[in-house]
């Protein structure tokens, strides 16, 4: 399981990972949990609560970002992250410039950079 929060027990883990996977935002899964919550203490107010029930923000956000890193961020080089990428999900790519290329038509006549790159994935 996940190294990060340690105190958070592996069920939690495992609900929070699950959640971002089905595309849910950090915040979504924050307000499921408050949810959660506050549906176990109305039906037993004297329960007895655990550090699962403090998932803070922070921890959510923590656990997304290490789901990005595993999932997204292939190499610390954004470029050779996404040409490895490119690399391994062909079917996917419509167009895809090394960056080399993308510098060349991103300079302007006075040798300034004025370029804006829109990377845009769909899930079908």
């Amino acid at each position: 399981m996940l190294s990060i929060s340690p105190w958070i027990s592996n069920k939690k883990k495992e609900t929070v990972l699950s959640m971002l996977y089905k595309g849910f935002t950090p915040q979504q899964v924050f307000d499921q949990h408050i949810k959660l919550i506050h549906g176990q203490f109305h039906a037993n107010p004297h329960s007895i609560p655990t550090r699962d029930n403090y998932l803070s923000m922070k921890n959510i956000f923590n656990i997304s970002q290490r789901v990005a890193e595993e999932t997204y961020q292939l190499y610390d080089n954004d470029a050779e992250s996404t040409k490895h990428w490119v690399i391994k999900n062909p079917s996917w790519v419509f167009i895809y410039q090394e960056q080399v290329m993308i510098e060349a038509i991103c300079t302007d006549h006075l040798g300034k950079k004025r370029c804006v790159l829109l990377l845009v994935i769909t899930m079908c």
